[in-house]
């Protein structure tokens, strides 16, 4: 995108990890190896996976799977802003707040977020653009760049970040963070491409083969479609019960009246 609009440099903020250390991790990886740098990724800490016992399945959560008894949940989040109406009752600690906050479409079926969920978001991307890609003001002003209390009052990345974990401390129930699964030796800070160097990767690209599972995998529906056109067809001509007769077998048979043998031609039904 940024090679398409010529700007090397375009600020991008990405998000959606979705609670996944798989995800993070690829996020992280992205960031410190963009061409441009100038990308921020911004989750909040809504909740962190459980590291896995071993032979146990890792559940990634999804729209259709939270997931719950895979992650730590933190808890301190949704007493600031509410539960959703959803929530499960057994699931919330003792003493917990009435507040209610539509989090999820439907959280027992469907997890895309609800309203107020985007409007949290949106604000906080807001928030995260102002703060990491506002240029100072060159009058010597205020810099516009620093959150004031009406940000922080309602921004859910200031209050709840959702922090890589310390060497040797993973995730708890009383300690959000993601686990940071990057191999040694992978990139873990950004260095700026110069511009006149920036893009050249993108150009070097062919265009994209087809990997050798999707050529199979196009010829078997093309053969499976060309089959069943041909068996429909076969299907129909052989259970056709009429058959053309023409004027020549009629007379030849002798079958027709004069008014019959003047007709371009007649059927007859060819079914048992």
């Amino acid at each position: 995108m940024r090679c398409d609009v010529g700007h090397y440099r375009l600020p991008v903020i990405s998000q959606g990890s979705d609670y996944i250390n798989h995800l993070r991790s690829g996020k992280a990886l992205a960031q410190a190896s963009v061409e441009g740098c100038n990308l921020i990724v911004l989750e909040i800490a809504l909740a962190s996976q459980k590291a896995p016992a071993p032979g146990q399945r890792v559940c990634h959560p999804s729209a259709g799977d939270a997931c719950l008894d895979s992650l730590y949940v933190n808890f301190d989040m949704f007493e600031f802003y509410g539960y959703d109406p959803k929530f499960p009752s057994a699931l919330r600690p003792e003493g917990a707040t009435s507040k209610e906050f539509a989090w999820f479409v439907d959280m027992e079926h469907n997890l895309h977020a609800e309203y107020d969920s985007q409007v949290l978001l949106g604000r906080t991307i807001a928030d995260a653009f102002v703060q990491g890609f506002t240029p100072p003001d060159p009058r010597g002003g205020p810099d516009p760049g620093l959150p004031d209390d009406l940000i922080t009052a309602r921004d859910s990345a200031i209050h709840f970040p959702w922090l890589p974990c310390a060497p040797g401390q993973p995730a708890s129930s009383t300690h959000q963070c993601w686990e940071d699964l990057r191999p040694a030796g992978q990139a873990r800070a950004c260095r700026e491409v110069p511009k006149d160097q920036s893009c050249q990767a993108m150009v070097s690209y062919g265009a994209p083969a087809m990997a050798p599972f999707a050529i199979v995998a196009c010829v078997t529906v093309a053969t499976c479609i060309l089959l069943s056109c041909c068996l429909r067809l076969y299907t129909c001509w052989s259970r056709q019960g009429f058959s053309e007769i023409k004027d020549e077998e009629i007379i030849a048979r002798g079958e027709g009246s004069p008014r019959a043998a003047r007709s371009p031609s007649r059927t007859r039904y060819n079914g048992t």
